[in-house]
């Protein structure tokens, strides 16, 4: 990820002209290590406008960013979070700056005690990979708190602990290129500039040159793998790069390239997965005990054979070759248990050929419901990727329902409201389901009869109701198109193309009964084909 020093300096220049000025009028924690600063600012015109920035020190992806996403705080906020809104609720951003084109970045602030006295406080964003971290401290630079306490030990070079003299991470002896002047910058940027992401290096050997480049967010795929930058690159192959801003662009490079899901989403995702895995072993297992059942239906026209040539088995033998009546009296041989009467050996055969054939029946069994409830958890972890914190509530208490998770403390009643995401098209109202608990109560409760219901062909997705304003209202096709690409920009073929979308009305959808989920059979449906764009 090329979050580098020189993308982070442009990524600053845009937030300095957005956010200095700005008062804080919400701290919210929506993950372990994520927060959002809801700031309120003047654009270029003079208008008040409402920031989300987006700090994320996560192990996986730490990143910074305004976001327009609605993105939902955690139930219970933790310490560091009450620290910030204790310190800079209602405070002024007063500047933005970077750390000598460094990982660094350093936030300040301008806010006031209980007694009304003024007061300075740093908010210290370091992108150090797993080092990151977030970090307040006062005027004096002494720590106030962190996201990521490192107390003393051998293995670290500076304490993060509340009342420490806050040092920077320790930094090299390369040179910081926008400190420099047109007369002084050198030739060669291999391995001189500090914070220079090495594949730009590669591509911008003179950074005169680089200056002199036009800026531009996009983002670009290279050995199957996505990734973004400012500036041109070679040999890469660009997917999207119509961008207002660095920031909007990010935002649709982790939604739609590289999602990052919340505590909650990542925990159910990781029960599913387990579950799912476990499944997939049984199935296999299964597979295995049907081959096997199948080979020993061979035991019934054994026992067959044996009964006609019993008169020829003496005890004590352990096998007898017979001819095979049923294939041109070919020579077959039967095994035979020489401590037994010959009766009793027939009885024994006509017994392995009769657990075969029950055999058969409960594994074809078992291998239907074991496909049928993978194919239920799959459709659930395709629901998570769009689902917001009430969804993922919702999808945790139908799991508890079904028994695949522990009722530690169940949030979900038969009294609570289901929250159905909600859209208004040309006056008319279309409805979402964005899990199997939506999606039946959407569609079995609340459509009507003559409703139209969208869903793509063959694929787990949300179920779309079309609330029809008058009984006899025509669909036209914008209403077509719109409600086939929100059933399948809410399904697991949203960055598809060509994806078909069943839709009819809602009285010729039937439940199937004793099925997890929310499937449905129907009939009198038509199809459309849609490129799914969740932007419109």
């Amino acid at each position: 990820m090329p979050y580098d020093g020189i993308f982070i300096h442009f990524l600053v220049e845009e937030l300095q002209n957005m956010l200095v000025g700005g008062k804080v009028n919400k701290i919210a924690e929506t993950g372990s290590f994520d927060l959002v600063f809801h700031i309120r600012a003047k654009n270029a015109l003079g208008k008040i406008v409402n920031h989300q920035l987006l700090i994320s020190t996560s192990l996986d992806m730490p990143r910074f960013y305004l976001t327009k996403q609605k993105l939902e705080s955690l139930d219970t906020p933790r310490n560091f979070c009450m620290i910030l809104r204790k310190y800079l609720d209602r405070s002024i951003l007063q500047e933005i700056k970077q750390l000598d084109n460094d990982r660094v970045i350093i936030f300040n602030f301008n806010s006031a005690n209980e007694l009304g006295d003024a007061k300075k406080y740093s908010l210290i964003v370091e992108l150090m990979g797993r080092n990151s971290n977030i970090i307040l401290t006062n005027n004096q630079n002494i720590i106030v708190d962190a996201i990521r306490k490192l107390p003393p030990s051998d293995n670290v070079t500076r304490i993060i602990l509340p009342k420490a003299l806050y040092q920077f991470p320790n930094s090299d002896h390369q040179i910081n290129p926008f400190t420099l002047d047109n007369n002084t910058l050198p030739e060669n940027l291999q391995g001189i500039f500090k914070g220079a992401y090495f594949t730009m290096m590669e591509n911008h050997l003179s950074f005169k040159t680089f200056l002199q480049t036009l800026r531009s967010p996009y983002i670009y795929q290279q050995n199957n793998k996505y990734d973004f930058y400012l500036f041109p690159l070679n040999n890469v192959d660009i997917v999207e790069s119509d961008f207002t801003s660095i920031s909007q662009m990010l935002e649709v490079f982790y939604r739609k390239y590289r999602r990052i899901d919340t505590d909650k989403a990542k925990d159910l995702k990781r029960h599913l997965k387990s579950k799912i895995t476990h499944l997939k072993t049984k199935m296999a297992n299964l597979e295995t005990d049907l081959e096997a059942a199948q080979d020993n239906l061979k035991y019934n026209d054994l026992g067959l054979l044996l009964q006609v040539n019993l008169y020829k088995v003496q005890k004590g033998m352990d096998k007898i070759t017979v001819e095979d009546f049923t294939t041109d009296n070919h020579l077959v041989e039967i095994p035979l248990d020489p401590l037994l009467d010959p009766s009793i050996n027939l009885k024994k055969i006509f017994i392995k050929a009769k657990k075969a054939k029950n055999a058969l029946i409960f594994v074809n069994e078992q291998l239907k419901l074991t496909l049928a409830e993978i194919n239920y958890l799959e459709e659930i972890l395709s629901q998570i990727d769009f689902a917001s914190s009430t969804d993922l509530d919702e999808i945790k208490d139908e799991l508890i329902d079904n028994k695949y998770l522990k009722a530690h403390k169940k949030s979900f009643s038969k009294n609570k409201r289901i929250n159905l995401t909600s859209f208004v098209f040309n006056g008319n109202e279309i409805l979402v389901g964005k899990n199997n608990i939506q999606n039946n109560y959407l569609t079995h409760k609340i459509a009507n009869s003559f409703d139209w219901w969208f869903h793509v062909k063959d694929i787990p997705g949300s179920h779309v109701v079309f609330r029809m304003p008058y009984k006899d209202y025509v669909l036209t096709e914008d209403d077509i198109r719109y409600c086939a690409n929100l059933a399948a920009s809410y399904s697991k073929a949203k960055y598809s193309s060509s994806v078909p979308v069943d839709y009819l009305e809602v009285k010729y959808l039937k439940k199937i009964p004793g099925i997890k989920g929310s499937k449905v059979t129907y009939t009198n449906q038509k199809t459309i084909y849609i490129d799914p764009n969740p932007e419109s």
